[in-house]
């Protein structure tokens, strides 16, 4: 079953909706898309570029393979030094605490009915690992109220779990859609463990763990490659948003201006950067474009 589920598949489902809904609603479309639905929205319009006359994507990434190493970068270059300094020291922080927290991260997880049949304690250090990519992905980025070492581990724990979602890790998101899809044929990212090596109880910590068919499965760069090519040299239309806090912004989708592509950019925004994110004037020209779009107009032509 699990073989079925791939991006041509998922288009080929956006085509149906839009085959079903057209004779309704006969004006031009557009479609978009946060994240991975903005992966999917583009991958729409790869397969079926008529559907619609523009696409939106929102914070979607294009990884060039299963452990996209521009992130390994990102997490090198985002933020103060002693910022980056701030994050390793809490993770150090709460490793080093172990033996205090992870009874109260168990007594947390089962008064949260999560069943974490991979083992509370492998999940503890999952969360632990993930926590740089979700502290810049999804908070404010405050690095002032990072607990270090000798803090209470109540608090080391209280900031683990304010950051990182740990649902991601139950038995409820195991055999997810979603990771078989990053897995399979969208690329995803590494855990960095070079700096806890010491403090791990395991050698590897593989993201797809929670893919279904994990360890067998196979990852196929074809589909990223093929979209890569598509958005350089044929794909009209297409706008894509970004906040650069986001290390899913590292992995950004190509573009190409000749082809009334546009993308934009929030200095200061996280993987909830959207229109309504942007100043007013970013907003103003996003909503004129896709407005432009709806109408049928070309470019406008560059002042010489």
């Amino acid at each position: 079953v699990w073989d079925l589920l791939t991006v041509e598949q998922a288009a080929a489902d956006a085509h149906r909706v839009v085959e079903l809904l057209k004779p309704l609603y006969a004006g031009p479309w557009l479609n978009a898309g946060w994240s991975k639905g903005g992966q999917a929205a583009v991958y729409h319009r790869f397969f079926y570029p008529d559907d619609v006359v523009g696409t939106v994507a929102y914070d979607a990434p294009l990884p060039r393979s299963l452990e996209d190493e521009r992130l390994d970068y990102f997490f090198s270059a985002i933020g103060s030094d002693s910022c980056r300094d701030g994050l390793q020291e809490f993770q150090r922080a709460v490793l080093e605490a172990r033996d205090e927290i992870v009874p109260r991260f168990r007594w947390w997880a089962r008064g949260m009915d999560l069943e974490l049949s991979v083992g509370e304690e492998r999940v503890f250090e999952y969360a632990v690992l993930e926590f740089p990519f979700s502290f810049w992905q999804y908070t404010d980025a405050d690095c002032g109220r990072l607990p270090g070492r000798g803090a209470d581990p109540d608090l080391l724990l209280a900031k683990l779990l304010e950051v990182v979602g740990i649902g991601w890790y139950s038995d409820d998101t195991l055999d997810s859609p979603a990771f078989h899809q990053f897995c399979t044929e969208l690329g995803y990212y590494g855990n960095q463990t070079e700096h806890l090596q010491d403090l791990l109880r395991e050698s590897e910590y593989p993201n797809c763990r929670w893919a279904p068919g994990w360890p067998d499965i196979e990852f196929d760069p074809a589909p990223t490659r093929a979209l890569a090519e598509w958005l350089q040299t044929e794909a009209e239309r297409i706008m894509t948003i970004y906040g650069a806090l986001d290390p899913w912004s590292a992995p950004a989708m190509p573009v190409n201006e000749r082809l009334d592509q546009h993308q934009i950019w929030l200095y200061e925004g996280n993987h909830f950067t959207f229109i309504s994110s942007l100043n007013d004037h970013d907003a103003d020209e996003a909503v004129a474009t896709l407005k432009r779009w709806l109408a049928g107009e070309p470019p406008m032509a560059e002042e010489p």
